[in-house]
C-alpha cells in the first residue's frame, strides 16, 4: 500500500492517533495542524485520501472550505469528515459538498479506518477505470482513406482548420459518412485498433485478415465503435488461429453461414442470370472496398480498366464515384 493519507486535524492527540492508526495499516500519511498548513499541503500534492475536521482555526466550517478546495483540484479524491460538533444539517451539508463519509468524535478506530481502506478503494477504482478509457476509448488520430477522412485531414494541412479544434470541439457538426459507407477505411481501422488494443493488453498483435469479407459487408450500425468493440472482444478470447478469428467475427456480427433464400433463388434460374447477379454482388462489393476506385478494382480484381467499365455499365452497377 503507497497511497498517501492527508490527516487535517488542530488537536495534537487525535491527529497522532490517526496517523499511528492509518501508518499501522500500511498507509503513508502527511500531517497537517490547522488551516493554513493543510492549505500548503494541499497545493503542494493532493493526497490520495483526506482526513479533516469540520472546525480548525480560521473558522466554524474551515474544514469544509478544505473539502471545496480539493474538489476543485480534483472531484475523485475521497475526502472523510470528522467532526465533534456532529449535527444532521453538518452532516448533509458535508455529504452535498462532496464528503466520502462523515463520522463524529469519539470515533471508533475501526469503523475510521474501514472508511478509510474503502476510499482507498474508491480511488484504485477510478484512476484504473480513467486509465482503461484512456488508453481504449480515446484516438486523437484521424484514421481512413475515404474521401469524408482526406477532406478533414487535407483542411487540416492547408491550415483552413485547426488540429487541436478538431480533437476539442464538439460543438461543431463535422459531417462524417457511416461506416458502411466508407468501406476503404475498415481495413485500415482494422488495423489500427488491433495494433493499439494489443499494445495496451500486452499482446501478441491480432492477426485479423483486413479483408475479410464478414466486416467488408457488414451494415456497421454501431459504425467505429462497434468495430473497435468488435477488435477488444477479439482480444479478450486471444483466439490462436485465423479461422477462429474469422469465426469470432462471424458469431458477434450474426452474420449466417449461407443466406437459403438466396441459394434457392439461385438454384430455380438459368445459369447465366446466376452468374451475373454473383457479378454484380461481387463487383458491388470490391468497389466499395476500394472506395469506389476503377483502377484499384480492375487492378485487384484482375482486369482492364475499360473492361471494368464496359462490365459495370453491362451490369446496371453505377460508379461509386
Amino acid at each position: 500500500m503507497n497511497k498517501e493519507i492527508l490527516i487535517i486535524d488542530d488537536n495534537t492527540d487525535i491527529r497522532n492517533i490517526i496517523n499511528d492508526l492509518i501508518n499501522d495499516a500500511g498507509y503513508k500519511t502527511r500531517l497537517a495542524a490547522n488551516y493554513n498548513q493543510a492549505l500548503n499541503e494541499i497545493d503542494k500534492k493532493l493526497p490520495d485520501v483526506a482526513i479533516i475536521d469540520v472546525k480548525l482555526d480560521k473558522g466554524d466550517n474551515d474544514g469544509l472550505e478544505l473539502l471545496a478546495h480539493i474538489k476543485t483540484k480534483d472531484k475523485n479524491i475521497p475526502v472523510i469528515i470528522i467532526t465533534g460538533h456532529a449535527n444532521i444539517e453538518m452532516a448533509i451539508k458535508a455529504l452535498k459538498a462532496g464528503a466520502f463519509e462523515f463520522i463524529e468524535k469519539p470515533f471508533n478506530q475501526e469503523r475510521l479506518l474501514n472508511f478509510v481502506n474503502r476510499a482507498v478503494e474508491n480511488i484504485n477504482l477510478k484512476n484504473k477505470n480513467k486509465e482503461f478509457e484512456n488508453k481504449l476509448f480515446y484516438s486523437y488520430e484521424l484514421i481512413g482513406e475515404s474521401e469524408n477522412i482526406k477532406d478533414i485531414k487535407n483542411e487540416i494541412k492547408n491550415g483552413n482548420f485547426r488540429e487541436d479544434l478538431y480533437h476539442r470541439l464538439n460543438v461543431f457538426e463535422i459531417n462524417v459518412e457511416s461506416l458502411k459507407n466508407r468501406v476503404s477505411d475498415i481495413p485500415l481501422l482494422v488495423e489500427y485498433f488491433s495494433e493499439k488494443i494489443s499494445t495496451n493488453y500486452n499482446l501478441v498483435k491480432l492477426d485479423i485478415d483486413t479483408n475479410n469479407n464478414y466486416l467488408l459487408n457488414y451494415d456497421w450500425p454501431g459504425n467505429v465503435r462497434e468495430l473497435r468493440n468488435l477488435i477488444e472482444r477479439i482480444a479478450i478470447l486471444s483466439p490462436d488461429s485465423p479461422d477462429k478469428i474469422s469465426s469470432i467475427i462471424k458469431e458477434s456480427l450474426k452474420v449466417p453461414d449461407i443466406d437459403i433464400k438466396t441459394l434457392e433463388n439461385s438454384l430455380s434460374i438459368p445459369l447465366k442470370e446466376a452468374r451475373e447477379n454473383f457479378e454484380k454482388e461481387y463487383l458491388t462489393t470490391q468497389l466499395k472496398k476500394f472506395n469506389g476506385s476503377i483502377s484499384k478494382t480492375a487492378s485487384f480484381i484482375g482486369m482492364e480498366r475499360s473492361a471494368l467499365h464496359r462490365k459495370l455499365k453491362g451490369l446496371g452497377i453505377k460508379e461509386l464515384n
